[in-house]
């Protein structure tokens, strides 16, 4: 027979002091501590409450009593002592976002990668959209904290950072060298979860970082599908469009962003898409094209604007001004730059100084970015070859002609008048 361990209950003397103590810490009464921790029962500072686990130096650090934190640690308190949930007095500080009580603690040799009883590291206590758990967080990370820790999901602070839409957070873990690439438990990267829920501040700043931003999710679904369907995202959609997000990436289905968009009888998002030049010949992977699903779901307006946008790319193959079909994104660059003539003129010659016709990749970039250029990523390549003059240079007066890639004369005189 295995004898059990025989618990001790505590004296009332004990009880009493340490009651005495834990009201002297909170009422900031250093001359009583001192009294207790002094003369009263042999160590006493570090004596866990029964209900709560918490000693003395968690009690003034939940209260946020910088003196009387650092007066404990004077004092012999063990800055390891775990309360009931398993956390350190290190922890709770950062949980209160109290950065001077943290910095009291780690120079007593508080651990920067400490966890709480649920093996949840420090950092991830910091995770509140406030300047003092910011500030938290900054001092961890200085002290040595792993950056790219992951919590019980597989998931780092940058993830969680994104998923809440802290956009403060957010850019101290980057520019601290928080890795941009990972990705959450459900395989979606981060441009994929900010444009899930909404944080659009977030999208700029994770696109500059370098972070993916065409890699698909579940399903095979990019950011594009996920705003098509949902009319409530179109300002969304324009953002990743300018960024430079594929707009006919297929998912697992076969179906493109246009697929979703009318699915979902999403107009905004369908306009958006024909204007871009996205084609409407696809078929996803139950052989569906674009107009099939919108006769299927007896979409009018759908089929009306289809139909118009056939029209428009028959006639464009017709003038010669296309090949064919696939390139009627051509034309729609075309009538991006008619829309936008005046403002890019300004643009251009603003930044062309000597008037030489020629701007520097970079700089001409920016401006019909600004702009939302409608173009993917491979387009915008073709155009910029196209242009190019010497290693860096655009002659960005043949471009606002079209006549490089435009099959005839679609210029209209408006870049050179």
């Amino acid at each position: 027979m295995v004898s059990k361990k025989v618990r001790h209950p505590r004296s009332n003397l004990e009880e009493q002091q340490l009651r005495k103590l834990m009201y002297s810490v909170t009422n900031n009464d250093f001359k009583q501590v001192n009294k207790l921790v002094s003369l009263g029962i042999p160590n006493l500072v570090n004596m866990l409450d029964m209900i709560t686990k918490e000693t003395a130096l968690h009690a003034a650090v939940c209260n946020g009593l910088e003196d009387m934190v650092s007066f404990l640690l004077e004092q012999g308190s063990n800055i390891s002592k775990r309360d009931k949930q398993g956390r350190t007095p290190l922890v709770r500080a950062v949980d209160k976002g109290n950065q001077k009580i943290l910095e009291l603690l780690i120079e007593a040799g508080g651990n920067p990668n400490d966890v709480d009883g649920g093996k949840q590291h420090v950092l991830f206590h910091g995770l509140h959209p406030t300047a003092r758990h910011l500030a938290c967080i900054e001092v961890l990370l200085k002290e040595g904290a792993d950056i790219n820790t992951r919590d019980q999901k597989g998931q780092t602070l940058l993830v969680q950072t994104v998923r809440m839409g802290y956009v403060d957070i957010t850019e101290t873990l980057i520019q601290l060298g928080a890795d941009v690439k990972t990705r959450n438990e459900e395989g979606e990267s981060l441009v994929y979860t900010a444009a899930k829920h909404d944080h659009m501040k977030l999208i700029p700043i994770l696109v500059r970082a370098g972070a993916p931003i065409n890699e698909s999710g579940p399903g095979g679904n990019t950011p594009i599908h996920i705003c098509c369907s949902d009319s409530k995202k179109f300002e969304m959609l324009r953002l990743l469009a300018s960024k430079g997000l594929e707009l006919h990436v297929q998912n697992e289905e076969g179906n493109t962003p246009l697929h979703v968009a009318v699915q979902s009888g999403n107009q905004e998002a369908i306009k958006f898409l024909l204007a871009r030049g996205c084609p409407l010949d696809v078929a996803n992977s139950e052989g569906l094209t674009i107009r099939n699903i919108a006769v299927a779901n007896k979409d009018g307006a759908t089929k009306k604007l289809l139909k118009k946008q056939e029209a428009k790319i028959k006639k464009a193959v017709s003038d010669g001004k296309i090949l064919n079909p696939s390139e009627y994104w051509k034309m729609c660059l075309y009538i991006w730059s008619k829309e936008h003539k005046g403002i890019l003129i300004d643009e251009f010659f603003a930044k062309d100084i000597n008037q030489t016709g020629l701007l520097e990749r970079k700089q001409f970039c920016e401006i019909w970015d600004r702009y939302e250029v409608p173009l993917t990523v491979e387009q915008k390549s073709v155009i910029l070859t196209l242009h190019k003059e010497g290693s860096s240079m655009v002659k960005y007066l043949d471009f606002l002609d079209a006549n490089l890639y435009l099959k005839t004369a679609a210029y209209d005189g408006f870049a050179r008048a």
